[in-house]
């Protein structure tokens, strides 16, 4: 069993349980087979604290991964969040309109838990060149299964913004911000 460092946050950690989706299809069982994955109920993107889109995710299984840098969400929801953020071909933005980019929120869990991620949480700052820097949107699509279970990943982009706690003896993972 591991350790909690509370020297890393403050206050109380969120609990929620795990759900046991698992499924046939092999890349979703890559992702899900771990079992460290919740119940996902949205993502919507918001500015100024008013939300601008909000997207169903009912039925999907939310898979938490650190084999993964990306936020994976189906390719209809994703293509328009990158499309409302005019990415270029590579997914990248200028870096001077990092501070114009809408939070995305995350509904998680059984008791819809917000996750809200900046976009100094999802726009990553990319060395390319000794001379150069590029701003990488980590948000990738992927296409649906025609038959198992419907997910999305929450990948180490995700994971990087939150204290977590993966709990297996009580099956849940517990949560809290590393700064506000």
């Amino acid at each position: 069993m591991g350790d909690i460092n509370q020297d890393l946050y403050v206050g109380n950690l969120s609990s929620f349980p795990v759900s046991t989706t698992y499924s046939t299809d092999r890349k979703a069982g890559y992702f899900l087979a771990s079992g460290w994955q919740v119940d996902a109920h949205s993502v919507a993107y918001r500015f100024d604290g008013k939300p601008i889109e909000n997207f169903s995710l009912a039925g999907y299984a939310a898979a938490f991964s650190t084999v993964s840098p990306y936020i994976e969400l189906p390719h209809e929801i994703s293509e328009n969040i990158l499309n409302y953020l005019s990415v270029n071909i590579l997914n990248q933005v200028e870096c001077d309109r990092r501070d114009s980019m809408p939070d995305l929120v995350f509904n998680l869990g059984h008791d819809r838990v917000p996750f809200i991620l900046n976009p100094y949480d999802y726009i990553r700052k990319q060395p390319q060149w000794e001379w150069s820097t590029t701003y990488q949107v980590e948000i990738s699509l992927h296409d649906e299964p025609e038959d198992g279970t419907k997910y999305i990943v929450l990948g180490s982009v995700f994971l990087a913004r939150w204290y977590s706690v993966f709990d297996y003896d009580n099956a849940q993972i517990s949560r809290k911000w590393f700064y506000d």
